[in-house]
């Protein structure tokens, strides 16, 4: 298994909606690392390390979010694994 880490812009109905939360609860589930936090803008960032499939697994799942989530755009900026945290946090 290759690991990695992912640089995730997310923008849609994400804030105030316990978006950052899921992301936590998914990120756990799936044993992967990292943090959650909103944007001036009203999207969130999110920054994930572990296994590269895993990472990819979350990405479908936040895809799907579900009301009263609502996700209309995802960007990924794929980068080297760092080991930079020891949990998932927002």
């Amino acid at each position: 298994m290759t690991k990695g880490r992912a640089l995730i812009r997310v923008e849609g109905r994400v804030q105030k909606v316990g978006f950052r939360r899921f992301c936590e609860k998914i990120a756990k589930d799936l044993d992967l690392k990292g943090l959650a936090k909103n944007l001036s803008d009203g999207g969130v960032e999110v920054i994930i390390e572990g296994e590269r499939e895993s990472i990819e697994r979350f990405l479908e799942r936040i895809r799907n979010a579900r009301f009263p989530a609502k996700v209309d755009k995802i960007d990924i900026n794929w980068g080297e694994f760092k080991d930079e945290f020891r949990d998932f946090n927002w």
